[in-house]
């Protein structure tokens, strides 16, 4: 009988953005360097962020009377922020 790896459950999915991810996203902004206490900092603002896009998200889905969420919703509530992406 095969071995079952356990997995490690989060009870909050911010807990698996790691300071390795954080260091790899500021090091691609061009920041070379960034304090311990800056991740803690970094991971509220990433909660927070995503947050008020699934809100909008969900408000949006809503509205359009369907159930599935399309990623042109999800474009479509990150340009009401701001934020274009680009295909």
């Amino acid at each position: 009988m095969a071995a079952v790896r356990k997995r490690k459950v989060y009870t909050d999915n911010i807990e698996g953005v790691k300071q390795s991810h954080i260091k790899n996203l500021s090091f691609r902004a061009g920041i070379p360097k960034i304090t311990k206490d800056l991740t803690n900092v970094v991971k509220a603002d990433i909660d927070q962020m995503l947050k008020e896009i699934m809100y909008d998200v969900s408000v949006l889905i809503q509205q359009s009377g369907h159930k599935i969420v399309k990623p042109e919703d999800v474009e479509y509530a990150l340009e009401r922020r701001g934020i274009k992406i680009y295909r």
